[in-house]
């Protein structure tokens, strides 16, 4: 199985959009990855609820079992569970891209997982700096793609 390290704006997304491809992949994908991030998530989700709302025209309980129905398939850790190594080897490689970016880079690192973000600037900004562990959405849909039609 996959680990695959997802950030805010996949989960923003999927929750924007359940039915797009980023949901597909979000809620259809069980036994094919592990989705996992970190806490800081869940605050970011909260902290951007109304927006999230406002943009969705959701009724609060609908937005609710959205967020819970996408949030239930990734594993959330504990920021305390990174190693202060890969906080500090994460540290160059976001600071003068995004800094909020840090612990999910940082998680990327200790799990030897792939990070899932569509955050162009990020992706162009740490694989300048060598870091190649990324998977992009089309990546992850083509794998489920194939494995659909090995069924």
């Amino acid at each position: 199985m996959i680990k695959v390290i997802v950030d805010t704006n996949i989960v923003f997304s999927a929750i924007l959009n359940s039915s797009g491809r980023i949901g597909k992949v979000l809620l259809n994908s069980r036994g094919v990855f592990h989705f996992v991030s970190c806490n800081y998530m869940l605050t970011e989700i909260e902290k951007h609820k109304i927006k999230l709302q406002t943009l969705t025209g959701l009724e609060p309980a609908d937005l609710n079992e959205i967020i819970r129905s996408i949030t239930c398939r990734i594993h959330f850790v504990s920021e305390e569970f990174i190693s202060k190594a890969n906080i500090l080897a994460a540290e160059p490689l976001v600071k003068d891209v995004d800094l909020n970016d840090l612990l999910f880079v940082a998680l990327t690192l200790e799990l030897k997982g792939r990070l899932w973000t569509g955050d162009k600037k990020l992706i162009q900004g740490i694989v300048a700096k060598g870091f190649e562990n990324i998977i992009t959405t089309s990546e992850l849909s083509e794998i489920l793609d194939d494995i659909g039609r090995k069924i």
